[in-house]
């Protein structure tokens, strides 16, 4: 871990390249703001993004500046690859998990049903069909 990067260091920065890659991929393919994002893709990204944190920084505090620039790098490159839009239509189809939740249908308003009115004199109309 001096001046040269031996076969350990360079190994270590290819795996932890891959691992940031394919974060960077769901983080590119999960909706990008949170109302969009059901509660699964909500807590897997709020995890990844501290996993990415805590990785970085440990990996800076054991002096592997290589592996922890091809972390940032390649979460990067994987965020910037998923947000092309054919790949990111492919994605969506291929993974379900990763796309928007399905917005509710409106349920109509109590006003919107029909009620049967009274009668000027008080009682109510009968409904004949």
């Amino acid at each position: 871990m001096g001046d040269t990067l031996g076969t350990i260091d360079i190994v270590v920065a290819v795996i932890i390249g891959i691992i940031g890659f394919g974060i960077g991929i769901v983080f590119g393919a999960v909706p990008a703001f949170r109302d969009k994002m059901d509660e699964a893709q909500n807590r897997w990204q709020q995890w990844a993004g501290v996993f990415i944190i805590i990785a970085f920084l440990a990996l800076m505090y054991f002096k592997l500046n290589i592996s922890s620039w091809s972390l940032i790098l390649a979460t990067i490159a994987g965020f910037a690859i998923a947000k092309i839009p054919p790949l990111h239509q492919w994605l969506l189809a291929r993974f379900p998990m990763l796309r928007p939740k399905q917005e509710e249908k409106e349920k109509p308003r109590p006003a919107q049903y029909h009620t049967p009115r009274k009668k000027k004199n008080g009682k109510k109309r009968k409904h004949t069909h």
